[in-house]
């Protein structure tokens, strides 16, 4: 059974167990071996960081406006969102006034409405993702994981005015007219 109890030390006398200079001795091997293995653990983890920071894609689970972009590179993702903004911008809508008024419906781009997205904010977060030392980076873009960003919009009231007023010239040229009211026999008012 001796050749089964394998041993990394042997006492000075060759009995079994330690010597007091072995036990010494293996003190030293194990702090110098777990001094080389936390230096590898923290290579491996610092190795793991820098990739980690010079990604170019956007990190998993990042969205916006309910669009899923996490795993996308970057500049992939700059060029689909504004493409995405001039099919929004082109888009038609039929403008239509009350039947009783008689005129006839419009069609127009939201963009003529004066539609405008406003993805600055969305812009400036992922281009934060690619500011900075790697480092840096890598702490950003760990923090942007599972982001939920959104994007708003805006109307340009001067140019929906002037889209209105180029549509329907008639409807805006007419001027309100003061209701009269009637008193009828039963002290009832009627507005006519």
């Amino acid at each position: 059974m001796d050749r089964w109890n394998i041993r990394f030390w042997k006492r000075k006398d060759g009995g079994p167990g330690r010597s007091a200079s072995a036990k010494d001795h293996n003190w030293g091997v194990w702090l110098v071996r777990s001094a080389a293995a936390a230096a590898a653990v923290a290579s491996v983890a610092a190795g793991t960081v820098w990739w980690y920071g010079g990604l170019d894609t956007l990190p998993a689970g990042m969205t916006v406006s309910g669009w899923s972009i996490g795993g996308m590179p970057s500049q992939a993702f700059t060029a689909e969102l504004a493409a995405r903004e001039r099919a929004m911008t082109a888009r038609a809508v039929t403008l239509a006034a009350a039947p009783s008024e008689g005129l006839p419906e419009r069609m127009l781009t939201l963009g003529e409405l004066g539609w405008r997205a406003d993805s600055g904010a969305v812009r400036e977060r992922i281009a934060a993702l690619q500011a900075g030392s790697r480092w840096e980076r890598a702490w950003s873009r760990w923090q942007a994981r599972g982001e939920q960003l959104a994007i708003g919009a805006s109307v340009d009231a001067a140019a929906l005015q002037a889209a209105a007023e180029a549509a329907w010239p008639q409807l805006l040229a007419e001027q309100p007219v003061d209701a009269r009211r009637e008193i009828t026999a039963g002290d009832a008012v009627r507005i006519v």
